[in-house]
């Protein structure tokens, strides 16, 4: 009796210890960022590369000078330069893309909605 009630203790104490690892972002961002659309990336298909103003909160850590490589950019917004306020999340698994290692390797985000 006594093994039976230490391995049901044990089991309920792992249980609640195992927590489930949250994204970086995991809320979609709800306020619309100044960022510009620098071009197209080389190793990511035709994903395009987004340059954020300093200060913008909720990207992922990044040393490349706030560039990210975007998903789910509208054609309409993919023009070289252009500036565009743009609301992101991060990518859930089944979002990202992969990348050749060519080019910089800049973090990606899901854009959710841009103007």
């Amino acid at each position: 009796m006594k093994n039976i009630f230490l391995i049901f203790l044990g089991l309920i104490f792992i249980s609640f210890s195992c927590k489930k690892k949250e994204n970086e972002i995991n809320e979609p961002n709800k306020n619309p960022h100044n960022a510009t659309v620098m071009g197209i990336g080389l190793d990511c298909g035709d994903a395009y590369v987004i340059k954020f103003n300093n200060n913008v909160s909720g990207l992922p850590v990044n040393s490349a000078s706030n560039r990210y490589y975007e998903l789910n950019l509208p054609d309409e917004f993919k023009i070289d330069g252009m500036t565009v306020y743009i609301e992101f999340r991060a990518p859930e698994n089944e979002e990202g893309m992969l990348c050749t290692t060519m080019g910089a390797s800049y973090p990606q985000i899901y854009i959710t909605t841009v103007e």
